[in-house]
């Protein structure tokens, strides 16, 4: 186990559950991706963005405004000044995802969500977040996944065993 980036973490050749899935669905895509290496990682979709803050506002809350930086309220990207002015401030965010004033509410109503509710909180009182883990079985290829959060002391509720806490979000409770 490590405390690898994610940038680092799905750079590694390793199998995971998210490349064996885009396999599943779409092999040619999975082969110029990691095999050919002809396809580059698709862009972040609003939702994976909101999940990915949530992740980090929740299970690493120290390092959110090192990952994020709040979009100016403003600026009017259609003029001279504008552009010049949100220049600026991407110079000044680079390797930082930007989100929206109203993504950074929605992020922070699921942190306190999440701290406020009596298990999770219990469960996310002591541990390490996001965990790389990786195992090459003799004659087998590497396979890794990486744990949301890993207690390995235990705790009341897991009766002291190691436990493996997940935090998901999801965009709708419709589907």
């Amino acid at each position: 186990m490590n405390t690898e980036s994610n940038e680092t973490y799905h750079a590694n050749d390793a199998i995971s559950h998210s490349k064996l899935e885009l396999f599943r669905r779409r092999p040619i895509s999975y082969y110029r991706r990691f095999i050919a290496r002809t396809v580059a990682r698709p862009e972040a979709t609003e939702a994976f963005r909101i999940g990915s803050a949530a992740h980090c506002a929740v299970l690493e809350p120290d390092q959110f405004w090192a990952r994020y930086a709040l979009r100016p309220d403003g600026i009017d990207r259609r003029t001279k000044d504008g552009k010049a002015a949100f220049a600026e401030f991407e110079a000044a965010n680079v390797g930082k995802v930007i989100i929206s004033e109203d993504e950074h509410c929605e992020v922070m109503q699921m942190k306190a969500a999440v701290n406020s509710h009596p298990l999770a909180s219990r469960l996310l009182a002591a541990g390490q977040p996001e965990l790389s883990w990786r195992v090459q079985p003799s004659g087998s290829l590497a396979l890794q996944c990486r744990t949301d959060w890993f207690n390995a002391a235990g705790c009341e509720l897991s009766q002291g065993r190691p436990y493996v806490a997940d935090l998901k979000t999801f965009e709708s409770l419709d589907s």
